[in-house]
């Protein structure tokens, strides 16, 4: 059998739910395994545009998992959706037009212990994403 995998975490917690999570992994046998982040994301030139992207592509994800349990077609997603207003989409999804904003937030996971994170931006724009993580982001994480 493989060595166990270190805990995922999922991005739309807040950070004292993420501290949470990262205790009860350790406290249940995950003490000194790898932990891994997936972080959503909405990254655009502007923050309206940022805000847009997430709450057009994400709000979905804005419905409670036990009321998700309930819904069986897109079309009752979107109905329990209705009530979803863009700025409520700032609880589910680091949304921000500024660069520096996403390397504190990444800074913060590695501060938590997560020695992996997964970016997924949630908007449709991912040459975008891609071209500004990779020149202003993910470089200042290079050693």
């Amino acid at each position: 059998m493989g060595r166990p995998l270190g805990r995922c975490a999922n991005y739309g917690q807040s950070t004292p739910r993420l501290e949470e999570i990262i205790d009860a992994f350790r406290f249940g046998g995950g003490n000194g395994k790898p932990l891994y982040l997936q972080a959503h994301v909405s990254y655009a030139k502007s923050q309206f545009e940022a805000r847009a992207n997430a709450y057009d592509q994400w709000r979905s994800n804005a419905v409670t998992a036990a009321m998700a349990e309930d819904l069986r077609l897109t079309g009752d997603f979107d109905d329990a959706c209705r009530h979803v207003r863009p700025e409520d989409m700032d609880q589910h999804v680091r949304i921000s037009a500024d660069p520096a904003d996403h390397i504190a937030w990444l800074g913060d996971d590695a501060n938590m212990g997560f020695e992996k994170v997964f970016l997924h931006n949630v908007g449709r724009n991912q040459a975008e994403f891609i071209d500004v993580f990779a020149k202003d982001v993910l470089a200042a994480f290079k050693t």
